[in-house]
């Protein structure tokens, strides 16, 4: 899942076209696995017939979230032209955020 709050809408496309989906695509196709396409379609339908009693609540973020929440990291040169990042967390969310050169040198 992806979720992107841009007030961009073509940036956060193009994010997700050029660089995110780009990435988890493999050139070719997984091996047919029939008895976990059987549990996947038995858990669906249990979720969807689902009245909510069996739904677990998010987990409280890591350790690690606490040590990160707030502070900008520096990225090496790259393709999409990302100077920073910064990870706020907050109850039970993640907000990324993704400083670019447009916004450092403009």
């Amino acid at each position: 899942m992806i979720v992107t709050t841009s007030s961009d809408y073509f940036a956060s496309h193009q994010l997700v076209y050029d660089y995110i989906i780009p990435a988890v695509k493999s050139d070719v196709p997984l091996a047919p696995n029939p008895g976990k396409a059987g549990l996947l379609t038995i858990t669906v339908c249990q979720l969807a017939s689902s009245t909510g009693e069996s739904l677990q609540p998010v987990p409280q973020h890591p350790e690690l979230a606490k040590k990160i929440n707030g502070i900008t990291f520096n990225l090496e040169p790259n393709a999409a032209d990302w100077v920073s990042m910064t990870f706020h967390f907050a109850d039970r969310s993640c907000q990324l955020t993704l400083g670019t050169t447009e916004e450092h040198t403009g």
